[in-house]
C-alpha cells in the first residue's frame, strides 16, 4: 500500500470514528434529557465511574481510582457531578475503625448505566 493510499485509509477511520462519537454524544444528551438529567453530556470519566460501579455494587474512593485506572483527582471530580446529579450516593460505613466511605450508584444511576450500555452495543453494532 503507497503512502497515501494508508494515509486515505486511516482518515477514514478517524472520521468514521469521529462520526460515531458525534452519534454517540447527542443521543447521550437526549438519553440524559429524557432521564430528567440537567446536563448535556456524560465526559469519558463519569462514563468509566458509572460503569466500574455497575460492576461493583458499593466501593471505596481508592478501589474506584484502581478500578477506572486513573488518578485521585479526575475521579474525584467526576463522583463530585455524579453526586449533585443523583447518579452516586456516598455511603459511610459505621462500627469499623477507621470508618469507611463507600460510593455506589442510586437507582437513578443504574437506568443511566443501563441505557449507556445499550448505546455502547448499538454503536459496537453499526461498526
Amino acid at each position: 500500500m503507497h503512502f497515501v493510499e494508508a494515509v486515505r485509509e486511516l482518515m477514514k477511520s478517524y472520521m468514521e470514528d469521529k462520526v460515531r462519537y458525534l452519534i454517540f454524544i447527542a443521543v447521550t444528551a437526549s438519553l440524559l434529557i429524557r432521564l430528567g438529567l440537567k446536563m448535556e453530556y456524560l465526559t469519558e470519566m463519569q462514563q468509566r465511574v458509572l460503569l466500574a460501579l455497575y460492576d461493583n455494587d458499593k466501593v471505596t474512593l481508592r478501589k474506584l481510582i484502581e478500578l477506572t485506572k486513573s488518578s485521585t483527582a479526575p475521579v474525584n471530580n467526576a463522583v463530585k457531578s455524579l453526586k449533585e446529579w443523583g447518579l452516586v450516593e456516598e455511603i459511610e460505613e459505621t462500627g469499623g475503625f477507621p470508618k469507611r466511605r463507600y460510593i455506589k450508584l442510586t437507582e437513578k444511576g443504574k437506568r443511566v448505566v443501563e441505557k449507556l450500555k445499550e448505546l455502547y452495543s448499538l454503536i459496537e453494532a453499526s461498526s
